[in-house]
């Protein structure tokens, strides 16, 4: 299910299982998480 706000979708909520990885989930929603793979993709498109 995907929440908006003004139109532009902004949560999506996900049921939560025994099989749910509540790690990655929660790595999946961190902004310095994503910062730290978003620095090291940048670093790698400039070496090649």
């Amino acid at each position: 299910m995907l929440i908006a706000r003004n139109g532009r979708p902004c949560v999506a909520l996900i049921p939560a299982t025994e099989d749910t990885d509540l790690e990655a989930l929660a790595l999946s929603q961190n902004k310095r998480f994503w910062k730290i793979i978003d620095d090291a993709i940048a670093r790698g498109k400039k070496e090649n």
